[in-house]
């Protein structure tokens, strides 16, 4: 014989997740955990839902707890889309006058698709106009719904100035930098607090001479090799 639970008994049977965002719903349900048969752990519910729409590719998230006719209480999320779309500009300029007749002007512009597919993949894209001129790309891959290993590939080409002074703070010369930078990562997040990648970079330099006495002189550098890094991000306490 079935026996309804009492009203008050906000026991989980269900969860419904209506997804309408651009990720799978793998990948949702990775960052859920909702025990059936427990009752409703609310803050542990508001934390989810928060880290969720820190992942900046759904709309406002909702959650409703309802009871059906036979006493089975149904946990819904609905999850939306980003209201503006999955690409996003973003725009700047800099200035600088260091009063000694050195001026720099730049306008840059960016763009940043998120999610690029339905396992969280982003592509950022960058141009730079003016003194210093700067254009590249980023790609980033998560591996599985989980999203805790990723790869990751950056190029990035720039052309800029560097003025060279002496020791009173005179500026000599000039130099006109061009060169530019790839990078292939492979890395592991560890929950909310830290990362761990390696990796293999390749880099070119070309320094001419712009002003500046003719005896000065011009190079070239290149390298490369593998990398090595750790992060740790703590809360403020």
């Amino acid at each position: 014989r079935h026996q309804q639970r009492p009203p008050s008994d906000l026991v989980v049977d269900e969860v419904v997740v209506k997804n309408g965002s651009y990720l799978s719903d793998e990948v949702i349900k990775k960052r859920l955990d909702v025990p059936i048969g427990a009752p409703v752990d609310e803050p542990g519910l508001a934390r989810q839902i928060l880290r969720l729409n820190g992942m900046d590719t759904f709309g406002t998230i909702h959650h409703d707890l309802t009871r059906t006719p036979d006493g089975r209480s149904v946990l819904t999320l609905d999850i939306p889309k980003k209201p503006y779309s999955r690409n996003s500009m973003q725009f700047g300029f800099n200035f600088e006058d260091d009063f000694q007749g050195g001026v720099t002007f730049n306008l840059s512009a960016g763009l940043l698709i998120n999610p690029i597919n339905r396992v969280g993949g982003e592509v950022r894209a960058v141009i730079q106009i003016g003194d210093d001129r700067v254009i590249g790309g980023e790609y980033f891959q998560p591996f599985g719904p989980a999203m805790r290993w990723y790869g990751s590939a950056l190029i990035v080409g720039r052309n800029e100035n560097l003025e060279i002074y002496d020791p009173e703070g005179e500026a000599i010369a000039q130099y006109r930098l061009r060169g530019g930078e790839g990078r292939v990562t492979v890395g592991r997040i560890f929950g909310e607090w830290g990362t761990a990648e390696v990796g293999v970079y390749a880099d070119r330099l070309r320094a001419g001479l712009r002003i500046g006495l003719p005896s000065l002189p011009s190079g070239e550098a290149q390298g490369g090799g593998g990398l090595l890094g750790f992060r740790v991000d703590t809360p403020d306490v």
